[in-house]
């Protein structure tokens, strides 16, 4: 029998994606800006209307960068 590491491998991405999004899910629904930003590199950039937020730290303090 042939073995499908392709499943395995998308077993394993599916997972991972799902714990990200419980993660993420289970801290808006408490309010916790800190525990979501966790979900994001520290140099991710969030578009906003009202500008470019740079970072997640920048993102929590509402800094807007050009």
């Amino acid at each position: 029998m042939l073995h499908d590491t392709n499943a395995d491998q998308r077993d394993v991405a599916a997972s991972t994606t799902e714990d990200v999004l419980r993660h993420h899910l289970s801290c808006f629904q408490k309010g916790d800006l800190s525990g979501l930003m966790e979900d994001y590199d520290s140099q991710a950039k969030f578009f906003t209307p009202n500008g470019i937020l740079r970072g997640s730290t920048a993102a929590i303090k509402g800094e807007r960068h050009g």
